[in-house]
């Protein structure tokens, strides 16, 4: 159960945050940006590479296609309980921690399945991979939430989710060097944990959050934090007038923080049906509907464009308006631009239509996900909420091709965009109702 700091603890959060939220943009911020960016990458590159892992073990002969599909489930088990498990301990034993935690289990869990002698041994190292970086997304975006001032809170989390979506072009860009390889799937599997090496060098020397160390009672170290960054900012020009105290939001309990909860859990419910839904299944729909291969991978390497191109839009509006309303906004759209392209059938109206969804969807996602989820819920219970959140979020993946191959199989896309619509469409009118509005308030106000 997600329960509430003491109203003490909350006055002196409410100071801490109060400082936090005057600083300009320092080194601090910066390096925080990369570490945690870095992390997130990995993630990305980690998510991407099972395809072509799958591939190049059932090519040798090591698996068969239900063993690659063993795999696939692994990776998306590992993953959700990763968010979860994640999200417990960081609210329980601190962020900074639970970071270092879950790359020792990337590093530890990548070079096992690298070095794997049988399918087994290769499924849990690869659930043990997923569940360190299941909780990447989780603890990066909450923690730099919980540094970033609010006025450009929204940027610097849609920062991070643009360098995350670079990681499916570059794990695909290193399976095309490294798969020929003798035993190439071995190499791609280490990637992740040499990545994580390099992540944990990075953010061994990051301090953890001052609002959660409050929370806790110990206010004297968040102080000292704070003080540090401010030195920063100081030696630099110098930090804005710190306003009062913000008025704190009355104790979220009960119905409140569970109307928040819902809202979190169904953006990423729908941003996660949308993405692997649709989005991952586009190679399929076009193979089935009479093109080659080839042709089938250019068309949705094409439209995948529309990721980073979403991302980087979302990264310009995030800040300039209310995210609760642009995140109904994108969902609606996206639904009414892939009732158009359902009835496409040129290429050129295929193309032009299918990255105007893709880029809506990953507007949706930069602005739900990336940026309002985070700032729904106090700090003493934010990362558990968005463990809880994505780990849902994940489960519905799993269960989606169950649902996805009948609606293809008696209706074509048109079936499948029609469930996604619809999940679409709910979330938006979840967050419309439940939803809060965050844009330029600080963490201890909302």
């Amino acid at each position: 159960m997600l329960t509430d700091m003491p109203a003490a603890a909350s006055a002196g959060a409410a100071t801490i945050g109060a400082r936090l939220d005057a600083l300009p943009t320092t080194p601090f911020h910066r390096r925080l940006a990369v570490a945690v960016s870095f992390g997130l990458l990995v993630d990305g590159i980690d998510v991407y590479l099972t395809g072509g892992v799958t591939a190049a073990l059932v090519r040798d002969g090591t698996a068969t296609m239900k063993g690659a599909g063993a795999i696939a489930i692994a990776t998306a088990v590992g993953l959700a309980i990763g968010g979860f498990v994640s999200g417990q301990l960081a609210d329980r034993v601190g962020r900074r921690w639970t970071m270092r935690a879950t790359l020792l289990l990337v590093l530890i869990g990548g070079i096992g399945a690298a070095l794997s002698t049988s399918l087994p041994h290769l499924l849990a190292f690869r659930c043990l991979t997923a569940i360190g970086l299941g909780g990447e997304t989780i603890l990066g975006y909450g923690m730099m939430s919980e540094f970033a001032p609010p006025a450009r809170r929204g940027r610097w989390l849609a920062l991070l989710g643009l360098v995350a979506n670079c990681g499916m072009p570059l794990a695909l860009a290193i399976g095309y060097f490294v798969l020929p390889l003798p035993d190439g799937w071995r190499w791609m599997l280490a990637i992740p944990a040499a990545l994580a090496v390099g992540v944990f060098a990075v953010r061994w020397s990051l301090p953890e959050s001052p609002r959660w160390l409050e929370t806790r009672g110990r206010g004297d170290e968040a102080r000292r934090i704070v003080t540090a960054i401010e030195a920063q900012a100081t030696s630099r020009g110098g930090i804005a007038p710190q306003p009062a105290a913000p008025p704190l939001a009355g104790p979220l309990q009960g119905g409140t923080n569970g109307r928040r909860l819902a809202a979190a859990i169904a953006v990423n419910i729908a941003i996660m049906s949308a993405i692997f839904g649709f989005v991952s299944w586009l190679p399929t729909f076009f193979a089935s509907s009479g093109r080659d291969i080839a042709g089938s991978a250019l068309f949705a390497g094409i439209l995948s464009l529309g990721a980073p191109v979403g991302t980087a839009i979302g990264l310009v509006i995030t800040d300039r308006i209310e995210r609760k309303w642009g995140v109904v906004v994108t969902a609606i759209s996206a639904v009414l631009l892939g009732s158009v392209y359902a009835f496409a059938t040129s290429d050129a109206a295929i193309i032009g239509l299918g990255l105007l969804v893709i880029t809506n969807i990953y507007i949706f996602g930069t602005l739900g996900v990336v940026g309002y989820v985070p700032e729904l819920f106090p700090t003493a219970t934010r990362m558990r909420a968005m463990g809880i959140a994505a780990t849902l979020g994940r489960m519905v993946v799993m269960v989606l091709p169950f649902a996805i191959v009948p609606l293809f199989e008696r209706w074509g896309q048109m079936g499948v965009l029609a469930m996604i619509g619809a999940i679409l469409l709910a979330a938006a009118a979840i967050v419309a109702r439940y939803g809060v509005v965050t844009r330029g308030r600080s963490l201890e106000a909302l």
